[in-house]
């Protein structure tokens, strides 16, 4: 079976940002056991006019022959089978210190490896860092990025024999902000 790569939402990371995942993701399909791996990405690339004539949808279309595609926006009715057929997911943002993605806590909630590209004093990391299956690429290179995305091989290959414990010992590490943990807290001190 070919391993299968996924990244859901907007897709708004810098073009010489996105040039870089895709030449990491050639990298890593180097490796004998990536040869058939799919990155897949769905949600929006665009606003408007522009979608058409993207240059991030044609950076993308470029590297069809290297298992990557992009399969357009996603009915929220449809996130979860989504998130259901992929072995890892490719969490790729912009920003830096003070911004967290939201798309980062439902992440975590999969239980899947992510292969984080970002800045390395992102706010994200601030939610992620005690997330057992999160690898964060060394730096905006591609070798870096193949690297995280051969770490997160490899992980998933573990998920396999030990899928159900594997899951929740990685959602348990992020369990303080599980909704009911957090919304408990903020009516604890109101009170």
């Amino acid at each position: 079976d070919s391993l299968n790569f996924g990244y859901i939402g907007v897709l708004g990371v810098e073009l010489s940002h996105l040039e870089n995942i895709l030449e990491g993701w050639s990298i890593a399909r180097t490796r004998n056991d990536f040869k058939s791996a799919r990155l897949t990405f769905r949600g929006h690339i665009g606003a408007g006019y522009q979608r058409m004539n993207n240059p991030r949808l044609h950076l993308i279309n470029s590297h069809f022959d290297q298992g990557v595609e992009y399969l357009g926006p996603i009915p929220r009715s449809q996130v979860l089978s989504q998130y259901m057929e992929w072995d890892a997911l490719l969490f790729a943002v912009q920003g830096g210190s003070f911004v967290t993605s939201a798309k980062i806590y439902e992440y975590l909630a999969t239980g899947l490896p992510i292969v984080s590209s970002h800045v390395p004093d992102h706010g994200a990391l601030e939610v992620s860092k005690a997330y057992p299956r999160n690898f964060v690429a060394k730096s905006f290179k591609p070798v870096d990025i193949a690297e995280a995305f051969w770490a997160a091989a490899d992980d998933t290959n573990k998920i396999v024999a030990e899928e159900n414990e594997l899951r929740e010992d990685a959602r348990s590490a992020i369990g303080e902000f599980a909704r009911d943990k957090i919304v408990s807290k903020v009516v604890s001190d109101l009170i």
